[in-house]
């Protein structure tokens, strides 16, 4: 059973695990529901914003955390528009409105941006007071015709005013009710994971985790880009069925349940943007009949304001109990229901870890691996067995945070997205991820490290202890920092790779990530990937070597060249060289790339099973400037 409808409001699909009930016999049933947004429009008009920024200032936000927080308060301001509202509301134990609702005229963008700079760290944290002082703030200028939303910005746990999480979340609900949705942020280790969430999905927003504090300001951006491309508002789904059919909805998915009409927020989408909802129904008792329909509205409200419905069915044939037992379920949409409901499940089981019953959310992961066992893969098992013998020895802060993020994003098929520190250790790029220190290697084909296993961005990986004959061990007594794993190719030809020397941020990321700037395309091979950059008149082939601290070209590549420099090479497994350094330039577009190579000895070519001309592109170029490496698409933007 499936149906998709074309050119609407949104793009709809419905498909269910059977197409067929027992007739005379109890049942249950997954309806899968695929809802996405049209592309953006050539032109459209601009929909005005209604925000109110609530940033925490107590204590525990001072240096680097608040520094960062209004950066990113900052940039929000400078990219509204004079047609765009915002307040800005910031609490400790106290809670002050730092500017009223206004428009973002020139001269009111100057007058706050002086304010925001003057904030200083307070006392506690009066959660409750900023967030309601915030929504109120929009409250007071609320129009249908705009995009309304409070962005609640957080270290700590809620420590005055109200602290429950049941009633902050129904607060949440009833904001969003009324038009006013909720995203919230959490920085570092000690917030409340579970209060953010269940606040940001009863009000309709996202939820984010900041343990980078350097991305703040990229996390805020993010959420604006979302915001300003919203073509689909207040987006919800209605299910008509008899009392006596039970409906679940797993993902925290806002739900009411008014006698036999079950309805579903879904809160809004951007341009292309993407949501899947799934439903069980169990208690199915159908008395009679060919066959037994649902009756289903989705609506929601366009760009210019438009409310949209749309009426569809779900339709079962009904047969003997035997034919539908002989039915096979549609296996793949099982497996895309079991990640989503072993990761809601997970969350369960990561609160009694935070409670203590490390057992009982031990129990609570297996008993579900078993139940979802037919439609998993080795990966998924693997990921939730791993996750249910660290709930088993108990977690730390960071370690649950890192877990219920994960989950997050997976029970709401979020593309997992992450940001990290950057470190350009002995000159080659690392990063600490999860507190294991991971050198990125792009001429890497398998990585490996100290464990066995690894999660990253959602996926369960098993490691190798080496590879090629290199071992952590190795490579950290060369490289003079510890390493514990090597993220190769293997991997990273999945992802989208973003270094920001400028914001000190490395991204990794299973969705495309914004980057505008000159595009190369990127040539992949057994080896890693190959690049052409426009370099002295010529298209010259040039691997890209995170691993490698400086960039090398062949000698005839410099010899007309006068040197810049002088330099000692050290590679990994290779006997260290002197070499001079020279200066290309790049001509990318209108602009001007000044590159530095050091001269390629033929052992390193060797040892990189380099082809004929290639040179290396090194981590020396990833500390120059943004760039972004988008292995998907088998493109390098360099943000210039």
């Amino acid at each position: 059973m499936a149906t998709i409808i074309e050119k609407s409001f949104v793009e709809i699909y419905i498909g269910a695990d059977k197409p067929v009930l027992p007739q005379g016999k109890s049942a249950e049933r997954i309806l899968e529901f695929t809802l996405k947004a049209p592309p953006a429009p050539d032109e459209r008009p601009h929909v005005p914003l209604n925000l109110a920024l609530v940033l925490d200032r107590s204590g525990s936000m001072h240096g680097e955390k608040l520094r960062y927080v209004k950066q990113a308060a900052l940039q929000v301001v400078d990219l509204m528009t004079e047609l765009d509202r915002a307040a800005v509301v910031i609490y400790d134990d106290k809670v002050q409105t730092l500017m009223a609702s206004q428009f973002m005229t020139g001269a009111v963008k100057n007058e706050l941006r002086g304010r925001i700079q003057a904030v200083q760290t307070g006392g506690s944290t009066n959660l409750e007071g900023g967030w309601l002082s915030g929504c109120r703030q929009v409250a007071e200028v609320l129009n249908d015709q705009t995009i309304n939303r409070t962005l609640l910005l957080t270290d700590g746990l809620a420590n005055v005013g109200e602290r429950d999480p049941r009633r902050l979340s129904m607060h949440a609900k009833e904001l969003y009710q009324r038009k006013i949705s909720t995203s919230c942020f959490g920085a570092g280790a000690d917030y409340d994971e579970f209060l953010l969430e269940a606040m940001a999905n009863q009000g309709g927003g996202n939820f984010h985790f900041l343990e980078t504090v350097q991305a703040i300001p990229l996390v805020f951006e993010r959420e604006f880009d979302e915001l300003v491309n919203i073509l689909v508002r207040d987006l919800r789904v209605e299910l008509h069925v008899a009392e006596s059919i039970q409906v679940t909805v797993p993902a925290g998915w806002q739900t009411e349940r008014a006698g036999n009409q079950v309805t579903i927020l879904l809160g809004s989408l951007p341009a292309e943007g993407e949501k899947k909802l799934y439903v069980r129904l169990a208690n199915l008792a159908i008395p009679g009949g060919e066959q037994f329909t649902i009756p289903i509205r989705v609506s929601g409200v366009d760009a210019d304001g438009v409310e949209h419905t749309l009426e569809r069915q779900a339709v079962f044939k009904l047969v003997p109990a035997a034919e539908e037992a002989a039915q096979p379920q549609d296996a793949d949409l099982m497996a895309r229901f079991a990640e989503v409901d072993l990761a809601d499940k997970a969350k369960q089981a990561l609160q009694r870890e935070r409670a203590g019953d490390r057992l009982g959310a031990s129990a609570i992961m297996n008993d579900n691996l078993t139940i979802h066992s037919p439609n998993i893969s080795e990966k998924t098992r693997g990921k939730y067995q791993r996750l249910s013998r660290q709930m088993s020895m108990g977690m730390d802060k960071l370690e649950r945070k890192r877990s219920h993020f994960d989950m997050y994003q997976s029970s709401r098929t979020k593309a997992p997205i992450q940001d990290y520190r950057p470190a350009f250790n002995g000159g080659v790029l690392s990063a600490e991820i999860d507190g294991k220190r991971v050198l990125v290697d792009t001429t890497a084909p398998t990585s490996f490290g100290r464990e066995p296993e690894w999660t990253f961005l959602g996926e369960w990986y098993q490691l190798p202890p080496s590879s090629a004959g290199r071992t952590c061990d190795q490579l950290s007594a060369e490289l003079g920092f510890g390493v514990d794993l090597v993220l190769g190719m293997d991997i990273l030809q999945a992802l989208y790779l973003q270094v920001d020397p400028v914001r000190k941020v490395i991204t990794f990321s299973r969705q495309p990530l914004r980057a505008r700037g000159w595009r190369l395309d990127l040539q992949p091979d057994a080896k890693g990937v190959t690049c052409r950059i426009p370099l002295g008149g010529k298209d010259l082939p040039l691997r890209i070597a995170t691993a490698v601290k400086r960039s090398l070209a062949l000698p005839e590549w410099l010899k007309d060249l006068p040197p810049v420099g002088h330099e000692r090479v050290e590679l990994p497994g290779l006997t260290p060289f002197e070499t001079d350094l020279f200066r290309r330039e790049a001509q990318l577009g209108r602009k001007t790339l000044s590159l530095t190579f050091g001269g390629l000895p033929s052992d390193v070519r060797a040892a990189y099973d380099l082809a004929q001309g290639e040179g290396l592109i090194g981590a020396d170029v990833f500390q120059m400037l943004p760039t972004t490496l988008a292995f998907p698409q088998g493109r390098w933007v360099l943000m210039i």
